[in-house]
């Protein structure tokens, strides 16, 4: 049902509107041909629930007058009597009231799905707008971490392992002069440079893990 709507509304204006006076002429024809005594004035609702929602409200009400009238002239083609010249106006008016407020009912139900359309398409740009800004604010955060994790590891790399490289090399000096004395604590002195040692490899490895490149 939603698709045959869709498909009536990617129409034109025109085919619309000649579609509207065909089923007007076919349910006036019907009802010329089945007789006054059977009324076929809901049919015209047809038309004019077309007129209403798809091209406008004053092509709908003419429409419902055009109705009336086709209406009205068939039952007088067929012979159709009334006691008192009034009563067939007063049923025309009745009828086109009646067709005038379907008119007015459609007409407002279709200011608010229009209204509604334009509201859901406002929110769904808003949404796309700000889930774009969150996608840029997560890469510029990522891209943020990563530069300062780069900058860790180089730190790491460049201070911190330089500096214990220094202290290595301090270490295995004192280790070596403390040898050439026959002291007990070169040994000593060895295993200190031994835990420097250690800790430029975790050094390293941190500075590695943190910027993955060959340093």
């Amino acid at each position: 049902m939603l698709g045959f709507v869709k498909q009536l509304e990617n129409r034109s204006r025109l085919v619309l509107i000649a579609i509207a006076f065909l089923i007007i002429v076919v349910i006036g024809a019907v009802d010329y041909l089945i007789g006054f005594e059977t009324s076929f004035s809901a049919f015209y609702l047809l038309a004019i629930g077309l007129a209403a929602w798809f091209v406008g409200q004053g092509f709908a009400i003419f429409i419902s007058i055009f109705s009336v009238a086709v209406s009205l002239a068939g039952d007088l083609a067929r012979g159709a009597h009334f006691s008192n010249p009034f009563v067939p106006a007063w049923n025309a008016v009745i009828l086109l009231a009646f067709y005038l407020v379907v008119v007015w009912l459609l007409t407002i139900l279709r200011s608010l799905q229009q209204h509604l359309e334009a509201q859901v398409k406002q929110r769904t740009a808003a949404l796309t707008e700000e889930i774009a800004a969150r996608e840029r604010l997560e890469r510029e955060l990522l891209e943020i971490s990563e530069r300062e994790q780069r900058r860790i590891g180089q730190d790491l790399h460049d201070s911190l392992c330089q500096h214990l490289t220094g202290a290595t090399l301090a270490g295995q000096v004192l280790e070596e002069k403390l040898a050439a004395l026959h002291l007990p604590l070169a040994a000593d002195a060895g295993n200190m440079v031994e835990l420097v040692e250690q800790g430029i490899d975790l050094s390293r490895k941190l500075a590695k893990g943190l910027y993955p490149v060959e340093m």
